[in-house]
């Protein structure tokens, strides 16, 4: 038989360093810049929560989470709700360069806490910025192969035990430990969950989050994880051989990952995005009647998502099929264009069955790119397409326009006080930057 041995000598100088540095440094002194674009990635979460608000598969996994989960008005059970609301519409943030989305792992904690302490909007940001640097990094460093393990398994529970030193301000050699623990409770959780419809992946990242908890808890009791931890843990969740460990303090407080950030302006997974998109643009440029559509091919890197019959909401957000079938009918991928009416709609179900989805050949510009190129063909021959090689909203003019416009359709209406606070987190408002975070959560719990 043979056996894992613990390799007691893997060290990793350059993610300790990471680690030290993410804590030493303090989060109110960080470049306007990076607080800009943190209070951007805030924003853009705070309107997937109102935009998941009231939603009854929500509600269920909340309390179903509350009656096993962490005890009743703790900072975690706290977390763990959020985070179901947040994951529940595919609207929130994730990170361009792997797949991550270190502000659904981190918010909900650091938020949970601001809560507890007299703690400004500023800090909560700057706390944010600095963890999810460390996410962001580790997913780079440890990029699991296409289509397999879903980032929130592998990323939420040590997403936030790191948000929780970060806000608790331990000691690194706390923190490390903490980090080690809460790697092995990486969850086997993998891409076909999301394809089929198994809601059970939209409670991954609170019960990461959960773990992440629990994590710091253990630590500070004396407890450990496998001195190979990190690296020997992922390295085999990912079957990749060690990392470069350079990666960890490469550029580290110059090349800021939440530059990398991306809003997502269609309610669904960022692979169809660019899909979405042509269709948009090519309704914008042309009328086109579908009664004369014959064909659509999408060729797309992410053939996998191929679900025709989605049963449900997250079989839908994770169907190219339904993705571009609904922009083709309804001009629009907003949370609507995935509900049950939307699934059930004839013309939006016969197209999703005649979609051809066909494999991306080409090489890729980035090891993460989601690129598609869609192609009409009507009948006496006409042929519109369009090719986008990313769609990901990265740009801070183009995010900042596309979280207004997303506060708009799911806030102003419902929300309208949480949605001014948000504009004004947005616009960098001074009495809100140094507004206690507690005050300003008061606008949008």
């Amino acid at each position: 038989m043979t056996t894992v041995q613990s390799d007691s000598a893997v060290r990793q100088p350059g993610f300790e360093r990471l680690i030290e540095w993410s804590l030493e440094v303090s989060p109110d002194a960080l470049p306007p810049q990076v607080i800009e674009r943190s209070a951007l990635l805030v924003a853009d979460n705070l309107v997937a929560l109102l935009a998941a608000a009231g939603d009854p598969g929500v509600a269920r996994a909340q309390s179903a989470l509350r009656h096993s989960g962490p005890s009743m008005g703790t900072p975690a059970q706290a977390a763990a709700d959020m985070a179901v609301a947040l994951a529940w519409m595919e609207l929130d943030e994730g990170y361009a360069k792997a797949s991550c989305h270190g502000g659904l792992y981190s918010l909900p904690v650091l938020a949970a806490l601001a809560s507890d302490r007299q703690v400004s909007v500023r800090t909560v940001l700057g706390q944010l910025c600095l963890t999810y640097e460390v996410v962001a990094r580790l997913a780079l460093a440890y990029p699991a192969r296409r289509f397999t393990w879903h980032p929130h398994a592998m990323w939420s529970s040590i997403g936030a035990a790191m948000a929780r030193c970060r806000a608790e301000r331990v000691e690194p050699a706390l923190a490390l430990r903490s980090l080690r623990i809460a790697s092995t409770f990486a969850m086997a959780g993998g891409y076909e969950a999301a394809i089929d419809g198994a809601e059970v992946r939209n409670i991954w990242a609170a019960q990461g989050i959960t773990q992440g908890f629990l994590a710091v808890d253990l630590a500070r009791s004396g407890l450990d994880g496998p001195s190979s931890a990190p690296e020997g843990i992922y390295s085999r969740i990912t079957g990749r051989d060690r990392c470069d460990d350079a990666i960890f303090t490469s550029g580290l407080g110059v090349d800021w990952a939440i530059f990398d950030s991306f809003t997502k302006p269609y309610a669904c997974c960022q692979s169809s995005h660019s899909a979405i998109s042509a269709v948009v643009m090519m309704r914008a440029q042309k009328a086109f009647s579908l009664d004369e559509l014959e064909s659509v091919d999408v060729t797309t890197p992410r053939v996998e998502m191929d679900c025709r019959e989605p049963q449900n909401r997250l079989a839908a957000q994770f169907s190219l099929p339904h993705a571009v079938a609904a922009a083709l009918v309804l001009g629009r991928a907003d949370a609507d264009a995935f509900a049950l009416d939307a699934i059930a709609d004839p013309l939006i179900a016969r197209l999703r069955r005649a979609i051809r989805l066909v494999p991306w050949s080409a090489p890729l510009q980035t090891a993460n790119a989601r690129p598609a190129h869609v192609r009409l063909r009507f009948r006496g021959g006409q042929i519109l397409e369009q090719t986008l090689l990313d769609a990901a909203v990265t740009d801070l003019a183009a995010q900042r326009e596309a979280v207004i416009g997303k506060l708009t359709h799911y806030a102003d209406k419902n929300f309208p006080r949480a949605s001014l606070a948000c504009r004004k987190l947005v616009e960098g408002a001074p009495h809100i930057l140094d507004m206690e975070w507690e005050k300003f959560a008061a606008d949008w719990k």
